[in-house]
Protein backbone atom coordinates (compact mmCIF):
# COMPACT_ATOMS: atom_id res chain seq x y z
CA UNK A 1 0.00 0.00 0.00
CA UNK A 2 1.09 3.56 -0.26
CA UNK A 3 4.40 3.70 -2.14
CA UNK A 4 4.57 -0.04 -2.63
CA UNK A 5 2.36 -2.26 -4.73
CA UNK A 6 0.77 -5.39 -3.31
CA UNK A 7 -0.61 -8.50 -4.90
CA UNK A 8 -3.66 -10.25 -3.50
CA UNK A 9 -1.51 -13.08 -2.14
CA UNK A 10 0.56 -10.57 -0.12
CA UNK A 11 -2.38 -8.82 1.56
CA UNK A 12 -2.54 -11.03 4.69
CA UNK A 13 1.10 -10.10 5.48
CA UNK A 14 0.77 -6.39 4.65
CA UNK A 15 1.80 -4.46 7.78
CA UNK A 16 -0.16 -1.33 6.79
CA UNK A 17 -3.40 -3.30 6.41
CA UNK A 18 -2.77 -5.10 9.70
CA UNK A 19 -2.30 -1.79 11.49
CA UNK A 20 -5.28 -0.16 9.75
CA UNK A 21 -7.61 -3.05 10.62
CA UNK A 22 -6.13 -3.80 14.05
CA UNK A 23 -7.67 -3.16 17.44
CA UNK A 24 -5.14 -0.48 18.45
CA UNK A 25 -6.15 3.10 17.64
CA UNK A 26 -3.83 5.02 15.30
CA UNK A 27 -2.96 8.56 16.39
CA UNK A 28 -3.71 11.29 13.88
CA UNK A 29 -0.04 12.29 14.17
CA UNK A 30 1.27 8.79 13.49
CA UNK A 31 3.66 8.65 10.50
CA UNK A 32 1.61 5.64 9.40
CA UNK A 33 -0.84 7.99 7.66
CA UNK A 34 1.88 9.64 5.56
CA UNK A 35 3.19 6.25 4.47
CA UNK A 36 -0.25 4.81 3.77
CA UNK A 37 -1.36 7.75 1.68
CA UNK A 38 1.90 8.43 -0.16
CA UNK A 39 2.14 7.83 -3.87
CA UNK A 40 5.09 7.76 -6.19
CA UNK A 41 4.62 8.53 -9.85
CA UNK A 42 7.24 8.26 -12.54
CA UNK A 43 7.10 11.27 -14.79
CA UNK A 44 7.17 10.46 -18.47
CA UNK A 45 10.19 11.63 -20.39
CA UNK A 46 10.21 12.44 -24.07
CA UNK A 47 13.46 11.92 -25.90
Amino acid sequence: MGANSSSISELPENEYLKKLSGAEPISENDPFWNQLLSFSFTTPTNR
